[in-house]
């Protein structure tokens, strides 16, 4: 369940900044401008494509990226073929909102014009990491794909989740919903384990949109074919912090109590603990 915090701290706290907070980076021979406009007017000229880093300054991923993806030689070789930006999420938000970015770090693979092709969410080593951006601009796995698989197989469980997650992470909630809904009824055995994935998501779309309560009244409502699906145990957890979240911690503390007894061996049991101890200073 180690994967829950990481999801946990993918929630940004946005706040506007002054344009002078912005800063261009250098990582190895690479320039990564931090002004949208002119990163456009120049990718326009050179007719390069762009690669567009979105990242915040807590963002324990993005600073992997920058320590280890980047510096890579062969990542370093590469990215010069394209122009490239690196935005501070929390600095531009409008910028972030009008791509409907909500994760970091997200990676924006546009064309020279802006017009998004495909995204990267989260870190990838380097060669994993070309590889995505090869596919991209090649067609594949992007929404674009997914979408004209559908149009021929449109019950297969696996292109609705994958065309859900697509959404998803574009920050279009209520498309990604009607896809994920229509996994869990593809999937309400859970064969694939697909059901239980979409089932989780659609509770985490309500979670990063601050709705804590409609996502515990989802996570509450696990299918019975859920139930010995790992996912349905990072939910309950996740209960009890979207009960923590909306300040009803008389409900959070009876929801991080049931989950330590049924789960006593938890590598979460330190955190939970931090999570009364935040709590407790609340009072």
């Amino acid at each position: 369940m180690k994967k829950l915090l990481i999801l946990v701290l993918l929630v940004a706290v946005c706040g506007v900044m002054s344009p002078s907070a912005f800063a261009n980076h250098t990582i190895g021979n690479l320039e990564f401008g931090d002004n949208f406009q002119s990163l456009i007017n120049t990718a326009q000229k050179s007719e390069k494509s762009i690669v567009l880093d979105f990242y915040t300054d807590w963002c324990y991923w993005c600073k992997v990226m920058d320590d280890s993806t980047y510096p890579d030689a062969y990542v370093q070789k590469f990215l010069k073929n394209f122009e490239l930006g690196m935005i501070n999420a929390e600095v531009d938000t409008e910028l972030a909102a009008q791509y409907g970015v909500r994760s970091y770090p997200t990676i924006l693979l546009l064309k020279p014009n802006g017009v998004e092709i495909d995204r990267i969410i989260g870190y990838y080593p380097p060669e994993e990491f070309v590889t995505q951006i090869v596919d991209a601009y090649e067609g594949i796995g992007t929404l674009d794909y997914y979408l004209e698989k559908l149009s021929s197989d449109p019950d297969n469980d696996s292109l609705n989740y994958e065309t859900g997650q697509k959404y998803r992470w574009k920050g279009d909630y209520d498309k990604a919903a009607t896809y994920f809904e229509k996994v869990m009824a593809l999937d309400k055995d859970n064969r694939d384990s697909l059901g239980a994935q979409a089932w989780y998501n659609l509770g985490h779309m309500q979670y990063k949109l601050k709705n804590y309560l409609k996502a515990v009244d989802i996570w509450k409502k696990v299918p019975a074919a859920f139930t010995s699906d790992p996912v349905t145990s990072d939910a309950e957890l996740m209960i009890a912090y979207c009960y923590q979240e909306a300040n009803d911690f008389k409900n959070a503390r009876e929801a991080y109590n049931g989950f330590l007894k049924k789960y006593p061996d938890t590598d979460e049991r330190d955190w939970i603990n931090q999570q009364f101890a935040k709590m407790n200073g609340g009072q």
